[in-house]
């Protein structure tokens, strides 16, 4: 028996459930992150200080704006999907299905309504085998970032999942404290993990903005939840990397 070689982005996704890495092709998130400025204001804005601006005064309404219209631009998306592919082609594998629209997330400085509550997303039904991308457009870091408990600990919870629904994340959070991290990510690195993994985020308390956008993934050929099937491959994803194989088994079987 043969054993596999993983490289190091690999063994960081095996080891901690996520993995940090630099961004080759740096024109896509330019392209990006400056699609987002034209829809701010005409591109004449610094994101860090957004919460400077006026399209703050109704922040879900420029999220909305926003989400609306990366959503119907396709280019957007394959850009979005470029950005990561050699990382998914790594962890998921080569045959990948792409959650038909991307989320963001704006987080100003002190605002309590941009919180995201610690969770996994296989709690709310996603499929185990998922992957969440995770694309700031601005350097990251601190309460500015997002944090992730790591799969080792995150499993831990997992087993005791019944009494910290009654305790609420809180307990959670205090009970790992130090194992949490918070994610410093620079422009042109980009985050993958596992959606296994216990994540979320706390209040700003830093003077800049975050603007992060993400979007899961998963093996075209993977299950969805093992224990949740509310959610199927045809209402959550399109298919982004089909083979010449898979294309014609997959019509065969939908002939029959």
């Amino acid at each position: 028996m043969f054993s596999l070689k993983y490289s190091n982005l690999q063994k960081k996704f095996i080891k901690q459930g996520y993995a940090i890495f630099k961004i080759d092709n740096i024109q896509n998130l330019n392209y990006i992150k400056k699609k987002v400025e034209q829809i701010l204001t005409g591109g004449k804005i610094n994101l860090n200080n957004f919460h400077k601006s006026k399209d703050n005064i109704d922040l879900n309404k420029t999220r909305l704006k926003i989400i609306q219209k990366i959503n119907i631009n396709n280019k957007f998306k394959l850009k979005y999907f470029n950005i990561f592919e050699a990382a998914l082609n790594e962890i998921v594998g080569s045959e990948i299905s792409m959650q038909k629209n991307i989320g963001l997330n704006i987080q100003t400085p002190k605002d309590s309504n941009s919180l995201i509550e610690m969770h996994a997303d296989t709690y709310a039904g996603e499929s185990n085998f998922e992957v969440v991308t995770w694309l700031p457009l601005v350097n990251v870091f601190k309460t500015k970032s997002m944090y992730i408990l790591p799969i080792k600990y995150s499993r831990e919870v997992e087993k005791n999942i019944l009494k910290y629904n009654e305790k609420g994340t809180d307990t959670i959070f205090n009970k790992y404290r130090k194992k949490i991290k918070f994610l410093n990510l620079k422009f042109g690195e980009g985050l993958i993990f596992t959606s296994n993994v216990l994540h979320g985020n706390k209040i700003n308390l830093t003077n800049q903005t975050r603007f992060s956008f993400n979007c899961r993934f998963k093996s075209i050929f993977s299950p969805q939840n093992l224990k949740l099937t509310n959610k199927t491959n045809s209402n959550m994803y399109s298919s982004v990397s089909l083979k010449p194989a898979s294309i014609i088994g997959l019509e065969y079987i939908n002939k029959l």
